[in-house]
Order: C-alpha cells, then sequence, then structure tokens
C-alpha cells in the first residue's frame, strides 16, 4: 500500500492539499490531522487527538508522511508543542 502512496509535486498543487490528498489515502476526512505550519512545516494540528478516527488509519497517515517524497521538495514533518512533559524543566 505505501508504494502507491501520492507523490508531492509542488508545481501543480499546494502543501495543503497534498495534506489533505495523504489523509484521504488512508481513509481519513481531509483536514482531520494535518496542517501546514506558517513556515512551511507540515505538522499536526492543535486539536490534537481527534476523535473518532481508528488508529490504523492514524498509523497509515504517518507511514505515508515518512514514505512521501516531501523532503526532496525541503518540506519537514515535525511536531509543533508549547507544554513540556511532566516533570521536565520544573
Amino acid at each position: 500500500m505505501l508504494d502507491r502512496v501520492p507523490k508531492y509535486d509542488p508545481r501543480t498543487i499546494s502543501l495543503e492539499a497534498y495534506a489533505e490528498r495523504l489523509e484521504t489515502y488512508c481513509g481519513i476526512d481531509p483536514g482531520t490531522y494535518l496542517a501546514v505550519h506558517e513556515s512551511g512545516l507540515l505538522t499536526m494540528k492543535s486539536t490534537w487527538p481527534p476523535p473518532d478516527v481508528p488508529e490504523e488509519k492514524f498509523w497509515c497517515l504517518m507511514h505515508a508522511v515518512t514514505v512521501s517524497n516531501l523532503e526532496k521538495h525541503g518540506v519537514k514533518f515535525g511536531i509543533i508543542g508549547n507544554m513540556a512533559a511532566p516533570g521536565v524543566n520544573e
């Protein structure tokens, strides 16, 4: 299945539309998980975790992002957080 992950081509599709295409590929409603940060980083939405999405679809999406060709086009994937885990920096 991962051999058929859609390829990203910034000449023909925006990063936002590509993120939605990856979600759709994994059977997730477009706009549920992924967002494009103002820096151009592909990240998770701040409304994490989204409700009613089976775990296997989430993992499909994570694997699809990993095997995509985003880095070839200078796009990084990362998680932006503003809270430290308990016990960190206390």
